[in-house]
């Protein structure tokens, strides 16, 4: 699943702001990703396929105290559902248009350019961050049409822990794209990640039912944290803090790291 080689370069002038490079790239990124319908139908369906096959089975649709009165297919399978699209976009997407940017040698034009590594991976994060907006929104507008899906009860709540979430998660994403030499490398590592990631953040299982000590591998993996703050949201329960922490501490050890070992070729 790769995406489609470029045939020109990125126009950045000569010592142009950072913003500039930045906006020039993530033009450049948009254009590439419309002309890639296969990554995008894979980005909006897997999530969406996630939320209405599990909304088949039995009780999903009964009010539960134990959800703040909300029913199953609220204030767990969409969640669940958010927590995967974000997870796909950053573990797959993101590191496979940068590892196929990379393996065409159109990295390797850019680094002519002034433009930084940290600009680079903002961009692509960027155009990331655009299609977990779509993606989001596509589910939250399925899940009302098909079961009136009801919205969190903590908004504010939500709209941070989705930032929170984004932010932490584009950050491996970035860390995984800068590294990996080609997409095919980042189609495998996406995937050995995504899988064990989705079982151990609470996806195919809630993390309430986990053993103890998968619930504490929960709590500190990214995915994990970002599901947590999404359900809790959902049902009008403040984060835990050792949630938001996580997220945070993601952020700010992930992203140095991805522009310090940033391969251009």
């Amino acid at each position: 699943m790769s995406p489609p080689a470029r045939t020109a370069s990125v126009a950045v002038p000569p010592r142009a702001p950072v913003a500039h490079m930045v906006l020039a790239i993530c033009a450049s990124e948009m254009r590439a990703a419309g002309r890639d319908r296969l990554l995008m139908v894979f980005t909006l369906l897997t999530p969406l396929l996630i939320m209405l096959l599990f909304a088949q089975l039995p009780d999903m649709f009964d009010h539960d105290p134990a959800h703040g009165g909300l029913r199953a297919v609220d204030a767990v399978m969409a969640p669940v559902a958010l927590g995967v699209a974000l997870m796909a976009i950053s573990l797959v997407i993101v590191p496979t248009t940068l590892a196929a940017a990379r393996e065409h040698r159109y990295l390797r034009r850019i680094s002519a350019t002034p433009a930084p590594p940290g600009a680079l991976l903002l961009a692509h994060t960027l155009v990331g961050a655009v299609n977990m907006v779509g993606a989001c929104a596509v589910i939250l507008g399925v899940g009302w049409l098909v079961y009136d899906l009801r919205m969190p009860v903590a908004p504010g709540w939500f709209v941070l822990g989705l930032l929170l979430a984004a932010m932490a998660l584009l950050a491996l994403s970035a860390l995984i794209g800068g590294l990996v030499p080609n997409a095919t490398w980042a189609n495998a590592l996406g995937a050995v990640v995504l899988v064990p990631g989705m079982f151990l953040s609470g996806v195919l299982f809630p993390a309430e039912d986990m053993p103890a000590s998968l619930q504490r591998v929960t709590d500190v993996l990214p995915s994990g944290a970002a599901l947590h703050v999404l359900r809790e949201a959902w049902t009008g329960q403040p984060p835990q803090p050792l949630h938001l922490l996580v997220l945070v501490a993601t952020t700010v050890l992930l992203w140095p790291l991805a522009i310090r070992f940033f391969r251009w070729s």
